[in-house]
This record gives structure tokens, C-alpha cells and sequence, in this order.
């Protein structure tokens, strides 16, 4: 995969500055969770691990959300097409590495999940992906509606597509104002944030930002890669290196889904934080629940509501 990717798309130049439609999956593509139901997560085999516990007071928020939120809920769904239509996302590609002809991702061509998010098992608002890839671009968009924030913010990835995942060109994060720009020919990442002076971070191999790496780590599931990747922020380039914990089924939009629980312990003196994956087994390993932080009554838990692909 590693040579598949720094060897990547002198082709893509041809592309020029392509568009793409930027930032979900039932159990068969096209499928679409009707309902609204809330994550919830039972243990079938866990390898030793132990049972997953909900969040202290996550069950009383899902089982009575306030009624603004349920008719802003419904609002916004109401306005949100069938299939997922984004922004076009101009890909810079000069940078990009070469990228093998006839390349082919695995994941569905477009797709949306919405997250409840959690923080301390209190609701505090929402999440939701949409992405579009062409099997030789891709991009990925987050808008998050914050409970205590007036309006939303984005965040937005794009880049190319390799035979066998996803390498990122660019990352936009609104709420933060980070800005990543991956430079593959050179081997360098360059970082600003707030208008702060640019930082430069040498490139690894696989080195994704904070919205491919969920995707690009299913997408190694998929390809039997290594579950590890390098994440790119503006700490710096950290290794990223996940291991099973076990097999669970989840409810989403009243179904319960097979769904592979992953856990990446950050080590104490690099100030990372423990990031744990549900990957959808029967849904191309899409993520069903990302959480970050300590245990279930700490740190922030995204846990998809519904989801739609397409392709």
C-alpha cells in the first residue's frame, strides 16, 4: 500500500484542478436507515475485553431528546437530498503521488451518516459525513451543529484515491481554522491554524488528517493492510496503530448491524488521546461510531443516527 501511494498521480495532473462533490451505508448499497433511532452497542466477542458499558446518563438523553430538537431534527433532515450532493472541492493534484490507472476504492462512490454526538453522555449536537469519490478523487465533508454554538461549522478533505485507500492533498477544519496542505512529492506536510505562522512536518507513508483516517482504516480492513496509519494535525505526524477488540452489534436506525470494534491507545508522553472505531462489517467497514477520550463517560462519542450510499 505504501509503495502504491508514494509512487502516486503524475495521471492525475491530466485533471487539472478536477471538481468534486465534498463530506455513511445500509446493510446493501443504496440502502437508507429510515428511522432515527440512537447507537446502541451489545458485546458478542470481545477477546477478552469486557462488555461495552453506555455512557452514565447517555441512555436518558437518547430516550427523551427535548422536542426542539426532535423538530429541528426533522427540519433538517427534510432538507437533505436522497443522495448526497456536496460543494465541488477543487483537487490540487500536482502535488499528489502517482496513482496506478484503472485504481478502485472499495468504499460506495457517495454515502452520508449523521452522528449524535456525546460528550460525558450528555447530547451537546450533531455531526454529518457525506463524501464523493470518483475512484480517482475523493473528498469528504463534516458539518457539525453544535447545541451550544450558533450556526455550523465544516470541515473538508480532499485528495486522490490509490488502488488500495485514500491520500489526502488538503484538509480544512472551519471551527479550528487548521489548515493542512500534504505535499507527496516532497515528503511534507505544511500546517497553519489562525493565521499562526506555517509549520512543515516530514510525510509518512499512509499519513491521513482527522477525516480520512476512520474511512482509510476500513478501507485496510478491506484490503488486509496493516490496521496503522500516521495522522497529520497540528501537533505534528503520529502514528496511529489499532487493534480488534471484538465483534458487536449495533442498532442504527432501528437495525442492529455488525460492527468491528478497534482501539488505538495513544501513548502517555505524546499528548494523543485513546480513539476507538465501530467499522460496519456488512457496510464496507464504514464507521458507525467514532469515540474519543478516556472511557464511556468520558471524551466525545459520535454515534450514527442514520446513514445513505450510493454506488
Amino acid at each position: 500500500m505504501a509503495t502504491t501511494r508514494l509512487v502516486a498521480a503524475l495521471a492525475l495532473s491530466l485533471l487539472g484542478h478536477a471538481a468534486l462533490l465534498a463530506l455513511g451505508t445500509g446493510g446493501t448499497p443504496g440502502a437508507a436507515a429510515a428511522d432515527a433511532n440512537p447507537l446502541s452497542a451489545t458485546l458478542l466477542a470481545a477477546s477478552g475485553a469486557a462488555a461495552l458499558a453506555a455512557p452514565a446518563g447517555e441512555e436518558k438523553a437518547r430516550a427523551a431528546p427535548p422536542a426542539h430538537e426532535k423538530a429541528r431534527a426533522v427540519e433538517q433532515e427534510a432538507a437533505l437530498p436522497t443522495v448526497p450532493t456536496v460543494p465541488s472541492v477543487p483537487i490540487q493534484a500536482e502535488n499528489a503521488p502517482q496513482t496506478e490507472p484503472g485504481s478502485v476504492m472499495s468504499m460506495p462512490r457517495a454515502g452520508r451518516i449523521r452522528y449524535a454526538l456525546y460528550r460525558g453522555g450528555h447530547l451537546i449536537g450533531h455531526l454529518q459525513d457525506e463524501w464523493h469519490h470518483d475512484g480517482n478523487t475523493y473528498a469528504i465533508e463534516r458539518r457539525s451543529d453544535l447545541l451550544a454554538a450558533a450556526g455550523q461549522t465544516l470541515a473538508q478533505s480532499s485528495g486522490v484515491v490509490a488502488s488500495d485507500g485514500l491520500v489526502p492533498l488538503d484538509y480544512r477544519d472551519g471551527a479550528s481554522g487548521e489548515v493542512l496542505h500534504f505535499d507527496w512529492q516532497a515528503l511534507r506536510a505544511r500546517i497553519t491554524a489562525n493565521g499562526a505562522g506555517a509549520r512543515e512536518y516530514g510525510l509518512k507513508a499512509r499519513t491521513q488528517d482527522a477525516l480520512s483516517l476512520p474511512y482509510e482504516i476500513g478501507q485496510a480492513l478491506l484490503h488486509g493492510e496493516p490496521l496503522s496509519a500516521a495522522i497529520a494535525s497540528g501537533g505534528g505526524v503520529r502514528e496511529r496503530n489499532f487493534e480488534a477488540v471484538g465483534e458487536e452489534r449495533i442498532s442504527v436506525g432501528g437495525r442492529l448491524l455488525r460492527a468491528l470494534h478497534l482501539r488505538s491507545a495513544a501513548p502517555a508522553d505524546t499528548g494523543q488521546e485513546t480513539l476507538e472505531l465501530w467499522l460496519g462489517i456488512d457496510e464496507q467497514y464504514l464507521p458507525l461510531r467514532i469515540r474519543r477520550g478516556g472511557g464511556a463517560d468520558q471524551g466525545l462519542d459520535q454515534v450514527a443516527e442514520r446513514f445513505s450510499t450510493s454506488g
